[in-house]
């Protein structure tokens, strides 16, 4: 998730959907601020209901993983005009399927974006929409939306949709993040909310609060795979530097090699209570 949480002494809950389904990804009427849904959403989850869809289009979504699909229209305004949106969710089963698909479909034409996703692109060559795709965890998703009223409003809009879809499909929501001394060690716990495709975690440690400056210092403490149920995790660093403050990140690395940071959280010498880490996640893939 793209948000910054400071969390206090108290355990701060973070409240965050995960989906279970593609049609989990889809906003809710009004949570883009005055865009609804518009009549039904259309889905897809057998090859004949496929092809129904999206007629010769559907073999490379079947050949790499299709579980299911839904596509819901939007109805909103840009620029006091009447104005259209379409949402296209896939569900590939795994995450390297979901990129498979990602970058089978380009045409060439589009422009990295980093704004949502484990990778994300906008086409803004289009003479009457911008279409904006990406993946993230075995999901790939696909909006196009009408921009002849105001192409930036038109751009913003677009963009809002694939972040909020996005902080859907994310594959650890993590509760906490905790770091503290004890006598002569220090302790790093955490709690999921949930994981989808979770292999394990790793533990980040440096002296300075940069994360270019971390490096790893735990093997990998498996993870719960695909599980909608709380977990909770702690590491122990045997032999931290006695001196100053130290900050420790959380690597998640999913079954697909996908990479998810979270951190850092600050553990100072004298300092039995530590901090919570600020719940910042960001991505890489290995591919």
């Amino acid at each position: 998730m793209r948000l910054y949480i400071i969390l206090s002494m108290l355990v701060v809950v973070i409240t965050a959907a995960y989906a279970q389904q593609a049609a989990d990804l889809l906003p809710y009427d009004d949570q883009i601020p005055g865009w609804v849904k518009n009549g039904p959403p259309q889905t897809a989850q057998t090859e004949e209901e496929l092809f129904g869809l999206i007629n010769g289009a559907a073999p490379p979504y079947i050949e790499n993983g299709f579980v299911e699909c839904v596509f819901q229209d939007y109805l909103g305004e840009i620029a006091q005009e009447e104005a259209a949106l379409t949402a296209r969710v896939f569900d590939q089963g795994t995450a390297e399927n979901a990129q498979i698909i990602y970058q089978i479909v380009g045409t060439g034409l589009e422009t990295d974006w980093d704004g949502a996703g484990s990778e994300a692109r906008i086409n803004y060559n289009l003479p009457f929409n911008f279409t904006l795709e990406f993946w993230r965890n075995r999901f790939y998703v696909y909006l196009v939306i009408d921009r002849e009223a105001d192409s930036l409003q038109a751009l913003q809009t677009i963009q809002a949709f694939a972040v909020t879809m996005d902080d859907v499909a994310v594959p650890v929501e993590l509760q906490t993040l905790h770091a503290y001394r004890r006598g002569d060690v220090a302790v790093i716990a955490w709690k999921t909310a949930s994981e989808s495709d979770c292999f394990g975690f790793k533990v980040l440690r440096a002296q300075f609060p940069e994360e270019a400056q971390a490096q790893a210092i735990s093997e990998m403490i498996p993870g719960g795979g695909t599980t909608s149920s709380p977990r909770d995790y702690r590491f122990i660093d045997p032999a931290p530097p006695l001196e100053g403050i130290l900050y420790y990140w959380l690597q998640e690395i999913s079954l697909s090699g996908a990479v998810q940071l979270f951190g850092p959280a600050q553990a100072a010498a004298g300092n039995e209570a530590g901090s919570w880490g600020r719940i910042k996640s960001e991505f890489a893939s290995d591919g």
